[in-house]
């Protein structure tokens, strides 16, 4: 019984194709009836040793791929070999293995928010620190490679999704559509165009805090047991339970809570804003990323002598990305597993008569499920969950007062104590390299809700977009998600509140009516704001649903989203591997860009200035009494050319020659001075003479 101890497993000794080959050929000769090598043949008919082997000789022939007609040279795989994707980067890493796995604690240390308070550990985060400096050239490398990779191979994954998860996508879609056209389809005129406000810092910030802690919590909100989830092998459901969600989704009902918005609305009459907490994520959203076309309906109405502004969940989309559905079919698929708690009432009794005879058919478990899925009675309609709360809004010294709608994912109770949960869904495309960074809208969207639902928490799943497998979840508080925007953005969202508040006291002093906040993107620095008209209009809302693109665009483009430095996955820990780095087991390269295979010029040392000595006295003295002599010299020459020109004669003025083209004329003699014959000389002297003569005596 203990034969098996014996073994020699390859994985620890490895030994040569040609060893191998021939050792399993004399086993199977030797034993071919044995259970094992029949098996071995039957499942693997490629590599079968039965017929290769021969006594004559002792030749050796490798089998022949039948499906390529390649001989089959490699009979084992290497299991020992470490990962293949990462030998192909440039180089190694600048840290060795002790050092990453180092880095790699301390960074496990600072995620989970534990404290740095020993000698020791301060030593240890100092240490991290130098380290983090060393690498941040291979960090520029390792994005550089990582991005040209993911555009070359991977970018397709990003415009892939299932035929089955495409099809409940398109099918909820179409649902949500048919519903909107039923309740809103007017025509609209445009009113103004309003300047969209940016991200931007401001030095006086408004203040946000909810009014009270009592929430109005209507409908049903779905319970989920996060180890049913979290456990599962793949977040793929059949073709049943995927049609089976389609069809809950169909039945179920918006919570209709006009009578208690209103009877809010007339005991508390300082409420001038009620807004849906999607529309508002979506706003805070586009203040930072206005390349998408969007449209949220709002309406002025007059309660109690005072304009109140309802702002609705936004329009569905007309077009939808690939990405996109994928990111709303891996919601649908985690919302599967959750189930729908309902209260049901007393069961009337009734008779049981014990001489029914009750006949049994043994049936296939396909046309069981049939006949199950017929029997079942059909279900009253579920009501979507909707909690109502009111918010105060600080302005300076003006204050407003908000009610404020949000929807629950789902809750989980332990002991009885529920705690809501909202679910945020990351898909991973990168999982060779690591996980990859939140994007800015990802994130704000994520803070909204927790900030809507101060009792909640964030749930953020990492899925793997290809095979649909839960790599990680976490946890997370408000300050969690604060610090990582200003980590990979600087984005502080008290800022965006203030932006979007700027709008917001603009949609106030419209008039009393139904209007819709647009944004184009062939104006992406202004947002339109139309008005029903029955008359003239510029948009008509039942005329663009009519025309959804339903199919998927054929051509489109993807940003590369890069890698996060600071998330440590499964990969990280099993190869002992700091995110974002290059491998500790290749050889290091020395790596030049292209930018610096050219020397830059290097800048002239500049020749040093000597500072100037200062001057004696006496020697500005003597400076200042040659300049004196020197503009007497000046003056006195100028005085004796006036004189030059009061005394000196007069020969008339000179002749230019004739230009070239033009009639030659007759030069007239000009007139000989008094005195003077033509020709003659002067001395010139003689009047200088006289003239100083004069001005001795």
């Amino acid at each position: 019984m203990d034969a098996y101890l014996k073994l020699e497993w390859s994985k620890q000794h490895r030994r040569s194709e040609l060893r191998l080959l021939e050792y399993f050929a004399i086993d199977f000769s030797r034993y071919e009836e044995d259970i094992l090598n029949l098996h071995i043949n039957e499942t693997d008919p490629v590599h079968q040793l039965g017929d290769v082997y021969t006594d004559v000789g002792g030749a050796l022939e490798f089998p022949v791929d039948p499906r390529t007609g390649v001989e089959v040279r490699q009979l084992e795989l290497d299991a020992t070999r470490p990962f293949r994707l990462f030998d192909r980067f440039p180089s190694g890493s600048n840290l060795n293995r002790a050092e990453h796995q180092h880095c790699l604690a301390v960074q496990n240390r600072i995620n989970m928010r534990l404290g740095f308070e020993t000698a020791e550990e301060v030593e240890a985060l100092g240490k991290f620190q130098l380290m983090g400096v060393r690498l941040t050239r291979e960090r520029v490398l390792f994005n550089s490679f990582v991005k040209n990779y993911f555009l070359n191979n991977l970018a397709g994954r990003k415009r892939t999704i299932d035929g089955e998860l495409d099809e409940l996508v398109v099918g909820v879609w179409r649902g949500k559509v048919g519903r909107m056209l039923e309740g809103r389809s007017g025509k609209y005129q445009l009113a103004t165009a309003v300047m969209w406000l940016r991200y931007r810092k401001n030095e006086k910030q408004v203040g946000f805090e909810p009014a009270s802690e009592n929430v109005l919590e209507l409908g049903c909100v779905r319970n989920i047991y996060t180890e049913n989830l979290l456990h599962a092998s793949t977040l793929r459901r059949s073709k049943r339970i995927l049609d089976r969600y389609l069809e809950e989704q169909r039945e179920t009902k918006d919570v209709d809570d006009a009578v208690h918005v209103d009877s809010i609305l007339r005991q508390d009459e300082e409420v001038r804003f009620v807004v849906n907490s999607g529309a508002l994520c979506y706003l805070l959203d586009k203040a930072c990323s206005m390349e998408q076309r969007w449209a949220i309906p709002f309406r002025i109405e007059s309660v109690g002598g005072r304009n109140v502004v309802f702002i609705e969940k936004k329009l569905q989309p007309v077009r939808m990305l690939t990405h996109e559905r994928n990111v709303q079919a891996h919601k649908y698929l985690v919302r599967s597993f959750m189930t729908m708690v309902k209260k049901e009432g007393a069961k009337p009794e009734q008779e049981s008569n014990v001489n029914v005879k009750i006949e049994y058919k043994a049936v296939g478990f396909d046309e069981y499920l049939q006949q199950l899925e017929a029997n079942r009675k059909p279900s009253e309609p579920v009501q979507k969950n909707v909690s109502l709360q009111l918010w105060n809004l600080q302005d300076g010294d003006e204050q407003y007062r908000f009610l404020v709608r949000t929807r629950t994912d789902c809750y989980e109770s332990l002991r009885k104590v529920k705690f809501y949960i909202n679910i945020s869904i990351k898909l991973e495309y990168q999982t060779e390299f690591g996980a990859e960074q939140m994007t800015k809208s990802e994130l704000i969207r994520e803070w909204t809700r927790q900030r809507l639902r101060p009792n909640s928490r964030t749930l953020r799943l990492r899925i793997n977009a290809s095979n649909h497998i839960i790599l990680s979840h976490h946890y997370l508080e408000l300050k969690d998600i604060e610090e990582e925007l200003k980590r990979l953005y600087d984005i502080e969202p008290q800022n965006l509140l203030t932006n979007l508040w700027q709008t917001l006291r603009l949609i106030m002093q419209f008039p009393p009516g139904e209007h819709l906040l647009q944004h184009d993107t062939k104006n992406p620095e202004t947002v339109m704001i139309l008005s029903q008209s029955s008359t003239t209009f510029t948009l008509d809302l039942h005329a663009l649903y009519s025309n959804v693109e339903y199919e998927r665009c054929a051509l489109e483009e993807y940003d590369w989203v890069p890698i996060d430095a600071t998330v440590i996955t499964k990969l990280h820990r099993e190869h002992t591997l700091l995110p974002g780095t290059f491998p500790h087991w290749t050889k290091r390269h020395r790596i030049v860009s292209r930018e610096t295979l050219k020397p830059k010029p290097k800048p002239k040392p500049e020749a040093p200035v000597k500072p100037k000595k200062k001057k004696s006295k006496a020697k500005r003295i003597r400076q200042k009494q040659k300049e004196k002599e020197r503009q007497a010299q000046k003056q006195k020459e100028k005085e004796v050319q006036q004189s030059l020109e009061q005394f000196a004669p007069y020969e008339g003025p000179s002749r230019a020659p004739a230009k070239e083209g033009t009639p030659a004329k007759q030069a007239r003699p000009a007139p000989a001075a008094i005195g003077f014959v033509k020709g003659e000389s002067f001395d010139y002297q003689s009047y200088v003479n006289q003239a100083n003569a004069k001005k001795d005596d």
